[in-house]
């Protein structure tokens, strides 16, 4: 990270030692390059990326909106020595956080290397089983469409349907997909009501656990491997609080087996439904040793 306070000093001072109102982004990087303050390739891109995140005192855009051009206003609005120190001060509103205090593992550096390891493991193992979900959908649609009497004669509006599930699938959340997975079985009566039923109802369950290990913050990471987590999920429309709001170590790798478990199950009852060789073949794929690796028989 630049010096971003000696950046915004040098620029003022130039700007006050040559007495301009402003100067053009490009030029002020030649300034900052020939100062070793900033490397410049020759187009201000490394100033303009500053610029962006607005870290630059008395920037502006002009005209303010995309091809507009940077340029850097002098602060002061006189030559005495009042007008100078308050151009000082207002470099600080530009830069209130010094980024050089903070530790490279901000904010998650008092957590206990065992509790991210079990937090990253069980983040990546829902990330799994939503692909399983996506496999699955994906496989099944293509059972449930009828495309003709014979494998040649395809139907356009069932073609088109289908490879329209097969997009969404792509993209679609775990609520999405655990929607569209129990709409599919439910028009298969290999599936029995109670295995669909309780295999749903554990998945809008898990649902709620992987938005907030996802998307909820930690307040606090103990010593003893515990953080504090926040989040909020609408139960009934309504934000609600999210319970337990305090994880341990074994809350995450029971979670976790949990979840591992119901990607097998939905493979199985998917399996069931027809697309075993799909799903058998997504499952094998994961279960392939590393590069390197040497797999046991």
């Amino acid at each position: 990270m630049p010096d971003l306070n000696a950046i915004n000093l040098h620029l003022q001072e130039r700007l006050e030692d040559e007495w301009r109102e402003e100067v053009t982004a490009a030029e002020a990087a030649a300034w900052l390059s020939e100062a070793e303050l900033l490397p410049d390739s020759g187009d201000g891109t490394s100033l303009c990326g500053l610029l962006r995140a607005c870290r630059i005192a008395g920037q502006e855009l002009r005209p303010n909106e995309e091809g507009g051009t940077w340029w850097v206003r002098r602060l002061a609005g006189s030559r005495d020595t009042n007008g100078t120190f308050r151009a000082r001060n207002q470099i600080q509103r530009y830069l209130p956080i010094n980024r050089s205090l903070f530790d490279p593992d901000w904010p998650i550096r008092h957590g206990r290397p065992e509790f991210l390891e079990a937090l990253g493991k069980t983040v990546a193992t829902f990330g799994y089983l939503e692909d399983i979900l996506a496999s699955a959908c994906y496989s099944l649609a293509a059972g449930t469409e009828r495309f003709g009497p014979e494998p040649t004669d395809i139907d356009e509006g069932h073609f088109r349907r289908w490879l329209g599930t097969m997009d969404r699938s792509l993209t679609d959340g775990m609520g999405a997909l655990t929607r569209r997975l129990e709409e599919i079985l439910k028009e298969d009566d290999r599936i029995p009501h109670c295995a669909r039923t309780e295999l749903i109802e554990q998945l809008n369950e898990l649902r709620s656990w992987r938005n907030a290990l996802c998307h909820g913050s930690w307040s606090f990471l103990n010593r003893d491997g515990s953080g504090g987590l926040n989040h909020y999920q609408k139960l009934d429309g309504i934000p609600s609080v999210f319970s337990p709001n305090v994880i341990a170590v074994d809350d995450l790798d029971d979670m976790r087996m949990r979840v591992a478990d119901t990607c097998l199950r939905v493979a199985e009852i998917a399996s069931v439904a027809g697309a075993g060789f799909s799903l058998a073949a997504t499952l094998l794929r994961q279960h392939e040793p590393l590069n390197g690796e040497s797999g046991s028989e």
